[in-house]
């Protein structure tokens, strides 16, 4: 499960770089980089929710957040159902 989160948190960040200088420069690559790395955000995101993957959860306390959260994603990202 850690190494699914640190997958999750590196796309997270290059996908900011990435923005970051599309932003800054307009160059239409970083657009493209960003795209290719949502696609891998997403898979890594279905990576991380598929049980066969999980390890046993060493923090319960994040589910408790997530289901106190009104938050769509925060409850997607956890496994819990939408309300």
């Amino acid at each position: 499960m850690t190494e699914a989160t640190s997958l999750v948190r590196m796309e997270m960040m290059q996908n900011r770089l990435h923005l970051q200088n599309y932003l800054l420069s307009g160059d239409i690559r970083n657009v493209e980089k960003m795209n290719d790395g949502e696609h891998r955000l997403s898979d890594a995101l279905h990576h991380s929710l598929d049980p066969a993957n999980s390890e046993p959860r060493a923090n319960p306390g994040i589910c408790v957040l997530a289901a106190r959260s009104s938050q769509p994603a925060a409850r997607k990202i956890s496994g819990l159902p939408d309300h």
